[in-house]
């Protein structure tokens, strides 16, 4: 057995690439909005937290604007671009591997707990995972803030996992506020350095470790 019992996983950037997918979705509620943003990479901040904290922080929409710019968002993603996206390589080995080694598997995401679902089927990696945990589609417009979801959501996981020993469970994500999550539940904070930070994000945000790859990655676990 390596040095960890449990990881936990952020998915967005850390499992899969999922960027086409959600920049479109973004590209498309902006524009019912009257915005036009034609260049995706300037979207990139909207792959992970959640969609009422980015909206309000880019382009300061109130409440009815937020409201009204992630129902468009969801009109879209929850029917195409959900699917735009794709395993980042050797993912399905890591996952096995890891399985095998006896460790306790959890995704901890500010996805939607329905789509958290569809795209464990969707990519054929569900048999896994020993706990799911998304955010409540509910509670969509009340996250203040990407740490504070995280943190919660983090927090829900290590609950359903049994709480095991926070010192030796890894919070893998690939944002600042996964670093964060974990911290804040007394897990290890993990960096997935091939995701969506920008350089030096994780490392700032306290990331004991920063793989370049799933390979790394993998490896790092498994040490």
């Amino acid at each position: 057995m390596g040095k960890f019992i449990t990881v936990l996983y952020d998915l967005d950037g850390t499992l899969w690439e999922s960027g086409p997918g959600i920049t479109k979705a973004v590209q498309t509620a902006l524009r019912a909005c009257g915005i036009d943003e034609p260049d995706p990479d300037n979207l990139t901040s909207f792959i992970g937290p959640p969609l009422n904290v980015e909206f309000k922080r880019r382009y300061h929409f109130d409440d009815e604007e937020t409201a009204k710019a992630i129902a468009v968002f969801r009109s879209y993603y929850d029917e195409k671009g959900i699917y735009e996206n794709r395993l980042y390589p050797g993912v399905k080995k890591m996952l096995k591997d890891l399985k095998e080694a006896g460790i306790c598997i959890g995704a901890a995401s500010s996805k939607p707990q329905p789509l958290v679902d569809r795209l464990m089927d969707y990519f054929e990696i569900r048999q896994y995972f020993d706990v799911l945990v998304g955010s409540d589609p509910q509670d969509e417009l009340k996250n203040r803030s990407g740490s504070d979801s995280k943190s919660a959501i983090v927090a829900t996981a290590l609950a359903k996992a049994g709480n095991p020993d926070r010192k030796h469970t890894a919070m893998v994500g690939d944002r600042f506020y996964d670093m964060e999550g974990a911290a804040a539940n007394g897990c290890v904070p993990v960096g997935a350095g091939y995701g969506y930070a920008k350089e030096g994000e994780l490392a700032a945000a306290g990331a004991v470790f920063t793989a370049k790859d799933v390979p790394e990655l993998e490896n790092f676990l498994l040490s």
